[in-house]
């Protein structure tokens, strides 16, 4: 398959309404050079498999997307989707109900309920997956970052539609979807409250995807300035 541009699917960063709206593109023009990839092709696989393309894909703030990862998982990605609990799953909502319990439970005193959330966050779907494996080390990302087309930041995603439009050639009437369920979102009233603890232990946990986090904002905004 020879192709121009690949979008990767990062977990939680908008991915379901990017994939949407190439594909009523692709409906539209089949000789389109973008291919959407599921969460299995990382940067680093892309890299080696498509020598000849660039890489399109979004982030998102680590702890934000703990959050939605967490909620995702908890409805087993209802009502879009149907993947049900893994062994790791069941015993950790047994026992984390809502994020920031989860998330202030991982400097607890009690070492057993350490344990357990520590456990949970290797257990959990789109929580345990982190950026490192999914676009490679710092060191990596540098070296290859002439094969980054472009970087879109989820909460900037109306803004960074317009910009793969341009760049993607895809008509103005087609729209990403804008209702919870098609969009992959949580449900709007969703609890997100994390408490300054919560936040201090999230944030050392997923030191290393801040520092990649960080980077891809630097390299988004290099591009950005770069069509101008």
């Amino acid at each position: 398959m020879v192709i121009q541009y690949g979008v990767l699917h990062n977990r939680k960063t908008a991915g379901t309404a990017v994939k949407y709206v190439i594909s009523q593109q692709k409906r539209r023009t089949p000789s389109l050079t973008v291919h959407c990839f599921e969460h299995a092709m990382t940067f680093p696989k892309f890299v080696s498999t498509h020598p000849s393309a660039k890489a399109i894909f979004f982030v998102r703030d680590p702890v934000s997307r703990f959050v939605s990862g967490f909620y995702s998982r908890l409805r087993e990605g209802r009502p879009r989707y149907y993947y049900p609990w893994s062994s790791g799953e069941k015993r950790a909502f047994k026992r984390f109900q809502h994020p920031n319990q989860l998330a202030e439970a991982l400097s607890s005193l009690n070492l057993l309920k350490r344990y357990f959330a520590w456990s949970a966050m290797r257990s959990i779907g789109h929580v345990r997956h982190r950026y490192v494996a999914f676009l490679g080390s710092l060191a990596f990302l540098e070296k290859e970052a002439h094969k980054i087309a472009f970087i879109g930041h989820q909460p900037d995603f109306d803004a960074d539609l317009v910009r793969l439009r341009a760049l993607l050639q895809i008509d103005e009437d087609i729209v990403a979807p804008s209702d919870e369920t098609n969009a992959h979102r949580n449900p709007r009233g969703t609890d997100k409250y994390l408490s300054d603890k919560a936040l201090r232990n999230l944030k050392r946990w997923y030191a290393d995807d801040f520092g990649i986090y960080n980077w891809c904002l630097e390299k988004r905004n290099e591009l950005l300035i770069g069509e101008h």
